[in-house]
């Protein structure tokens, strides 16, 4: 991993507010949302965690990076999710940056093999 990805989570994570209020899915992704039948949609397999909304946008966009085309498709992507959810842009940069360096290390640590690859793409983009 460049060195310039490390510190730019450092950088990160320093700048985020260490407060937080609400509980969110630490694994929040496509995959995890079904179709119900007693609600339109159901989360399943749950990985609570407290933290600011912001801190649940990183799995969607390492889920998706494949489909993606550049960093472009990632700002699009970003706005969509900013927009929609009603958080703050600047916040979910700085979370995204911090989780995909977190999420690269484990899944190196685990041998995971196409992840580690959408990670450093993601954070290419990220930190440009």
């Amino acid at each position: 991993m460049d060195r310039r990805l490390v510190d730019a989570a450092l950088d990160a994570a320093a700048s985020l507010p260490t407060t937080a209020d609400r509980m969110v899915d630490w694994d929040l992704w496509d995959g995890n949302v079904l179709a119900g039948s007693r609600l339109p949609w159901v989360v399943i397999d749950p990985r609570s965690a407290v933290g600011p909304p912001e801190f649940g946008v990183a799995q969607l966009l390492w889920r998706q990076v494949d489909d993606m085309t550049g960093s472009a498709d990632l700002e699009r992507c970003l706005s969509t999710v900013v927009d929609a959810a009603g958080i703050d842009a600047a916040s979910t940069r700085g979370w995204t940056v911090v989780r995909v360096v977190d999420y690269w290390l484990w899944a190196l640590g685990v041998g995971l093999t196409h992840d580690p690859m959408r990670c450093a793409t993601l954070l290419d983009w990220l930190v440009a």
